[in-house]
């Protein structure tokens, strides 16, 4: 497996405010190299140092760059929880551990009723995925608490998991399920219901 497949999220914070002027400039330039430039230039993300604002700036175009150019348009000018909706879905596209993750257990915890979520859902998760991909199975305590801390209170900031640890159903917007196809519906406690 590519050690890319398993590259974990280094940034806390799904980064509301940056993701959507990013997404914006994007729109507007049509170049990422662009919009990482104007982003470190313009110090969006108020950091001390330029190589932690070049960090935080390639973070999030990770995530937002794995958008369709309708999602990105959302991330742009959408109200918060269509933002918030978007860069949950980038997220997930970026780290594929946090899009497994999301679509093998947040999903279908949620879709079974199951509503509990806990971290140990997640290391029985790294456990278990540790089996087929070395790189999880070689992964360090310190790296799994760096991932639990980010995916929970990424979870928590999109709306998707209470302060008690109960998955909330997603609130998507009928602009955002448009924009969605049948995989990454798939990322949100979100269970379509047909008539």
């Amino acid at each position: 497996m590519n050690k890319n497949k398993v590259s974990l999220p280094t940034v806390t914070g799904l980064k509301l405010f940056q993701g959507s002027v990013m997404a914006t400039q994007y729109l507007k330039t049509g170049s990422w190299s662009a919009v990482r430039s104007w982003a470190v230039n313009e110090n969006i993300f108020d950091a001390n140092r330029t190589d932690t604002a070049s960090r935080y700036s390639n973070h999030v175009i990770k995530m937002i760059s794995t958008l369709s150019h309708d999602q990105l348009r959302i991330l742009s000018e959408g109200d918060s929880s269509e933002q918030l909706a978007m860069l949950w879905l980038g997220f997930c596209k970026a780290f594929d551990i946090v899009g497994w993750f999301a679509r093998e257990i947040i999903h279908e915890k949620y879709v079974t009723k199951d509503f509990t979520l806990t971290k140990n859902d997640l290391v029985a998760f790294l456990i278990s995925k540790g089996d087929s991909v070395s790189e999880i199975k070689d992964m360090g305590d310190a790296s799994r608490r760096k991932l639990q801390g980010v995916v929970f209170h990424n979870l928590g900031e999109a709306g998707f998991l209470s302060a008690t640890g109960e998955i909330q159903t997603a609130m998507l917007s009928y602009g955002v399920l448009q924009s969605l196809d049948e995989g990454e519906i798939a990322f949100f406690p979100f269970q379509e219901v047909y008539a």
